[in-house]
């Protein structure tokens, strides 16, 4: 087992996450995931360890969080899931403001979250993050498919597949780029992948299955105007996943906003554009 990673219990949920850099006395950066990945996606913390202590947390019920018995009949909200992690952060690091970090759901979370705790959540970056849940490619058929209750078990198969061997999940990893040859070489990209996977074949279906109901129900676009944290909106403008007009209804309705849309990138820009994604980051978190 990581020595980094540590639970908390946050109402009925046991959440997860890994540390970085914790001795750095800086304010610290909460770095959160995305739908169906793990607290590995964020091998090392990297590139935010340099900005000061990092803290990847798990989404509830992803492994190794570990969801209430009832969770598949509880009624699943991004409101609901922003207050968890509000919760979350103020075990984690309770006497600091904080940066959030959320990558596709995690980013759609983060808003949430930052709607809810103004004063502890003071920067704020979404990567392919979206504030309504109209997903598109693979998860969007997901997203239709769980709408159909006797179906839902299809989604099972498609969990255990990915098991048999670690090279069948990571090409589906990789089916969420667009720019796949850039991700296959960059080095870094076998070392994340084995990092996220440790957690991803742990990851049971039935933990995640509410995720996919409720995106049709996502809708954070009101609530948007209430978040005071400077927010930094990424965003690869040819995302399969996550149609990059969700960056843009972000960086519109966010008051103190920055859109940077990269041309010919999709749901990974980290790993898609390493260093330009570095550099954007570095840039924007030196200057604000």
């Amino acid at each position: 087992m990581d020595t980094n990673l540590h639970t908390i219990r946050v109402e009925n949920h046991q959440l997860a996450y890994l540390a970085f850099n914790t001795q750095d006395p800086r304010p610290p950066l909460i770095l959160l995931h995305g739908l169906t990945s793990s607290v590995g996606f964020w091998h090392k913390g990297e590139p935010y360890t340099q900005f000061g202590p990092c803290y990847a947390l798990s989404l509830p019920g992803h492994y190794p969080a570990v969801a209430p018995a009832s969770f598949q009949q509880e009624m699943l909200s991004a409101k609901a899931l922003g207050g968890i992690v509000v919760a979350a952060i103020e075990q984690i690091v309770p006497d600091k403001p904080v940066t959030l970090v959320g990558h596709s759901a995690g980013g759609m979370v983060g808003l949430a979250a930052a709607t809810q705790a103004p004063t502890k959540i003071n920067h704020l970056i979404t990567i392919a993050g979206f504030a309504q849940g109209h997903l598109t490619g693979p998860m969007g058929r997901l997203v239709r498919l769980a709408q159909w209750e006797r179906v839902g078990w299809l989604l099972w198969p498609l969990f255990f597949l990915h098991r048999l061997h670690p090279a069948l999940s990571q090409w589906a990893f990789r089916a969420y780029a667009t720019d796949r040859q850039t991700v296959t070489r960059d080095p870094s990209f076998a070392a994340a992948f084995a990092s996220a996977y440790t957690y991803l074949k742990k990851l049971q279906p039935g933990s995640v299955w509410p995720y996919f109901q409720m995106m049709p129900q996502v809708d954070l676009v009101y609530r948007l105007p209430r978040i005071a944290a400077a927010t930094l909106v990424i965003s690869g403008d040819k995302d399969p996943i996550v149609p990059p007009t969700q960056s843009e209804i972000i960086a519109s309705r966010v008051p103190n906003s920055q859109l940077v849309m990269m041309p010919g990138v999709g749901h990974l820009p980290m790993m898609e554009r390493p260093q330009q994604y570095n550099q954007i980051i570095s840039t924007w978190l030196n200057e604000s």
